[in-house]
């Protein structure tokens, strides 16, 4: 058996972006925990419903009315769930406002 006796110092600076990352982070998971399910004011066709999923996962409001119109044609339930969904889910209020109202008027 072979030991070797080996001693190494190592210095570890701390890395100040280090702090920023996980600030940001940090910031993120906590805006994503705060969030709630509203029917959309803004991007409404019928009630809202498919626009607040919409801006629940921001994702394209058309890819998410599309998916809803495959499901009810396929499924039968699926025109009930959408009026459940609309019963159920509370219609967003002028103090709730999302990230994506601010990024049109910012055009990103």
């Amino acid at each position: 058996m072979i030991v070797l006796d080996v001693e190494e110092k190592l210095e570890v600076k701390p890395n100040c972006l280090t702090g920023i990352i996980r600030s940001s982070e940090h910031r993120e998971r906590m805006r994503n925990m705060n969030k709630k399910l509203y029917r959309s004011n803004t991007q409404k066709m019928l009630t809202g419903v498919c626009g607040g999923i919409a801006e629940y996962f921001n994702t394209d409001v058309s890819l998410i009315r599309l998916i809803t119109v495959i499901v009810c044609l396929l499924f039968g339930p699926g025109i009930l769930i959408y009026i459940a969904a609309a019963i159920i889910i509370p219609e967003r209020t002028d103090g709730d406002i999302y990230d994506a109202d601010y990024r049109d008027y910012e055009g990103k």
